[in-house]
């Protein structure tokens, strides 16, 4: 387990290959494709060289934001609880555990 960058000060405790940027690129807005084309992993983190993925996540003043990264953490948080319940199960290693997801 590690913390995964999804986005700017955002972190989930899981495994690098449990988190899926298809979730963020389905909520990317596309005009060119380039901002959703690229969301990629890179050793563990989830990145996005596009120079204004920020202005479209976070907004300016004069324009409001997408969040598509937040809005993107209640399916990633789903998915990962997910996997990492099955994982366990498929292990018999299934404990009294409570699995969350947190961003900050």
């Amino acid at each position: 387990m590690r913390n995964v960058k999804i986005g700017k000060n955002v972190y989930v405790d899981v495994g690098a290959n449990m988190v899926d940027v298809n979730i963020i690129q389905a909520k990317t807005p596309v005009r060119t494709g380039a901002l959703r084309d690229g969301f990629y992993i890179n050793d563990g983190d989830i990145c996005n060289d596009v120079d204004y993925v920020d202005v479209v996540e976070n907004g300016t003043p004069h324009r409001r934001g997408v969040y598509m990264i937040e809005r993107s953490l209640p399916e990633i948080s789903r998915r990962v609880e997910k996997r990492v319940y099955d994982q366990l199960a498929d292990k018999k290693l299934l404990p009294d555990i409570t699995i969350k997801v947190r961003a900050f």
